[in-house]
């Protein structure tokens, strides 16, 4: 009886192969697509996008699942998360409870991810909420528990206006978190957008 023994490919002879379909993030295991090309499609990436049923979150992750990318969902509500599953493949949206201020949900939603979008945020303050809690304290902790997690890339939306010196409440805390982010994941990127406006937005379809 013969027997064989099956040994693993080492990345270095897996990549000479199929270099241009596997990717070896800084901090993490390689990727490897595969699959044909579109929404059935499997990049190997898994994100996970906080702030996913807001009105950016959305259409990035149609995007991301457009691409062949596994999302990672967190909601609060289930309700606000049944419109994000049609978006991908079966099984590409993965739906996670989660609440801003328990570590332990946050670490299962970035466990198996290799990038993490943060579009958390308030356009106004509740008895729950306020912006410290949401745009300073949130923002830190689901950065440090990303970068413990060995998540390789974080990316953080801010505000155009962030300023720590500004008059406005909203802004000086965007500001503060995007000093915490950084403090907490070095190699962070901060995005600072502007106003949002299109289908489905706060601007003009309250002017219309």
């Amino acid at each position: 009886m013969l027997h064989a023994s099956i040994r693993p490919l080492r990345p270095a002879k897996l990549a000479r192969g199929i270099s241009h379909q596997l990717v070896v993030p800084p901090r993490s295991n390689p990727v490897i697509s595969y699959g044909p090309a579109g929404r059935s499609a499997v990049s190997g990436h898994v994100a996970t996008v906080f702030g996913c049923t807001g009105f950016l979150g959305r259409y990035l992750v149609s995007k991301l699942a457009k691409a062949g990318t596994t999302v990672v969902v967190p909601f609060r509500d289930a309700d606000e998360s049944r419109h994000l599953r049609p978006m991908g493949d079966l099984g590409q949206i993965v739906p996670l409870e989660w609440d801003i201020r328990d570590p332990d949900t946050i670490a299962e939603c970035v466990r198996h991810s290799d990038i993490v979008y943060n579009l958390v945020g308030r356009d106004y303050e509740t008895k729950n909420f306020t912006y410290e809690d949401v745009h300073v304290k949130g923002a830190k902790s689901i950065a440090e528990i990303s970068y413990a997690n060995s998540v390789s890339r974080f990316i953080h939306v801010s505000h155009l206006n962030a300023n720590i010196n500004s008059p406005s409440k909203y802004y000086a805390t965007k500001a503060a978190g995007e000093d915490e982010v950084k403090a907490a994941f070095p190699n962070a990127t901060i995005v600072r957008p502007g106003a949002y406006f299109g289908h489905e937005d706060k601007l003009l379809n309250n002017m219309a």
